[in-house]
């Protein structure tokens, strides 16, 4: 009998414990703050000469008289974006709103959350999308496997004058190509995903790329504010098939 009493407190401790645990592993803002990132630019580029990159959905023959291998995104919707995420598993699957969802948090200044999930309806201040087409040089050979080799996230020099936290490790970066897609932000090591097998002069590749505010990341918080100021992103190809 004596020993019930002291295991029942005990366990009864345990399951606290384990539900504070729980809805610590959510994260999302409380009031209505957003994201800064006013006057950002994500930019790709290549690192071959004959890998063509423009801004947009555009013709293999618009890429190829333009002759860029850098090219910096106008992006679809706001910069300043409201934490989220997803449930995509493929590529194509990012384009559908319905796959992202956003919370409410319980505390400004903490990460916890007991509010079930909201299906977005609007990317609108959640996501950030760009589009870029890629092709190669003309008279060039067909070539393999277009992989992303590096990226980096920047914080705008002003965010510790304004009192907003410089955590860039909630912000994250998909790459999709059809149903092929990457999924990075800082700290992570570069995926070797192959976002196309092959990448010729005649048929474009479109590659999607999508910026948001990882609302699961315990660090994202209403009082823990990141202003994000670049993306950038270097892809390369393999050498040509012959």
């Amino acid at each position: 009998m004596k020993l019930s009493r002291k295991i029942l407190p005990a366990l009864a401790m345990l399951l606290v414990s384990a539900i504070m645990l729980t809805t610590a592993s959510f994260a999302w803002f409380a009031m209505n703050r957003s994201v800064e990132a006013n006057g950002m630019s994500v930019n790709i580029q290549s690192d071959s000469v004959y890998l063509l990159i423009a801004d947009g959905t555009k013709t293999a023959e618009e890429i190829q008289t333009a002759k860029a291998t850098v090219a910096t995104g106008t992006p679809t919707g706001t910069l300043d974006i409201f934490p989220t995420a997803h449930h995509a598993t493929k590529g194509s699957e990012f384009d559908t709103v319905g796959k992202w969802y956003t919370k409410s948090a319980d505390d400004p200044s903490s990460s916890a959350s007991t509010g079930s999930e909201t299906a977005l309806t609007d990317f609108n201040e959640y996501v950030v999308r760009y589009t870029y087409s890629l092709v190669l040089a003309a008279g060039s050979n067909e070539v393999s496997n277009l992989v992303l080799t590096s990226f980096t996230f920047t914080a705008s020099d002003d965010s510790a004058a304004s009192g907003a936290a410089q955590t860039l490790a909630p912000v994250r970066a998909v790459i999709a190509c059809g149903d092929n897609y990457v999924e990075v932000k800082n700290g992570d090591e570069v995926p070797s995903t192959v976002l196309a097998a092959t990448v010729n002069d005649t048929d474009v590749v479109t590659l999607k790329v999508y910026i948001y505010y990882d609302g699961n990341d315990t660090s994202v918080y209403t009082n823990n504010i990141a202003n994000l100021e670049d993306v950038d992103f270097t892809f390369t190809v393999g050498v040509p098939n012959t």
